[in-house]
């Protein structure tokens, strides 16, 4: 029941329905976040591959992940107690390094020069008009850039490293209990991404989804009223104020960051079995 319940709600909250009507990579995005905590927790090499290609649909909300999972496979070649079956660490990378490199060579048959005409789209598109203004961007270096400096996304770029390098510090400290636990590690990349990441739309927080879930699962009350807050604050403040309430989102994506945190540090159970 809880299940179907959970079908209902992701499907009402105002990203998703934002992301289906624009159409974007974000699902294949969200799907291989959620592999990856499932594939991981569950040491399932196929499924860890298929979740690491799906994050590539999207690369600025996907890189971060992919790039934390890879550091974990590392990580558990040489010590294999992470990741609780001897070996997986290495046989996934294996299969990732092929996987990778076979999908490079089949898109050679669509773009013989892909690997050059694939950054000069990008470039190209982050040339357009909203696109370098990043006049509709839903993010923490663009609101601050906008409230505190000349709203460019210069200045919102600078902005994002300067909170990307003072979060991975955070959480680096905290390392431990990230590694121990695909839900935290995953979890804590992508809302690192949701913070820092400059260019993001409101779609672009249907990433929530996993947060929200992993909120939910744990044992004590006071998460699963974050979670239930962070899924109706920004709905009604978007239905409410428009565009002027997707400011609700980065506030609810400090807030889940702020708890995760909490909880990682102070190793609490995350409550699956």
């Amino acid at each position: 029941r809880l299940r179907l319940v959970s079908f209902a709600l992701a499907l009402s909250f105002l990203p998703v329905l934002g992301a289906l009507s624009v159409g974007q990579y974000d699902f294949p995005a969200l799907l291989g976040t959620s592999l990856l905590i499932y594939s991981l927790r569950r040491k399932n090499i196929a499924l860890t591959v298929l979740g690491a290609v799906l994050l590539t649909f999207k690369p600025h909300i996907g890189a971060l992940i992919l790039l934390s999972v890879l550091g974990w496979l590392i990580v558990s070649r040489s010590k294999p107690a992470l990741s609780l079956i001897e070996g997986f660490g290495k046989s996934t990378m294996r299969s990732i390094v092929i996987v990778g490199v076979g999908l490079s060579l089949i898109s050679l048959i669509a773009d013989p020069l892909w690997f050059v005409n694939y950054p000069r789209m990008l470039l190209g598109y982050q040339g357009e008009g909203n696109v370098s203004s990043c006049s509709e961007c839903t993010s923490v270096p663009v609101w601050l850039s906008r409230w505190l400096f000349d709203s460019s996304l210069k200045q919102a770029a600078i902005i994002a490293i300067f909170l990307l390098v003072v979060l991975v510090f955070l959480f680096w400290l905290i390392r431990k209990s990230l590694m121990r636990s695909p839900e935290f590690l995953v979890t804590s990349a992508l809302l690192i991404t949701l913070l820092v990441s400059p260019y993001l739309y409101n779609y672009d927080f249907i990433l929530l989804l996993v947060p929200f879930a992993v909120l939910v699962k744990m044992r004590d009350i006071a998460s699963k009223i974050v979670a239930v807050l962070s899924y109706l604050i920004p709905s009604f403040a978007i239905i409410l104020y428009a565009r002027n309430g997707n400011i609700s989102l980065n506030a609810v994506t400090i807030l889940i960051t702020f708890v995760l945190y909490i909880r990682a540090r102070s190793q609490v159970d995350v409550g699956y079995p």
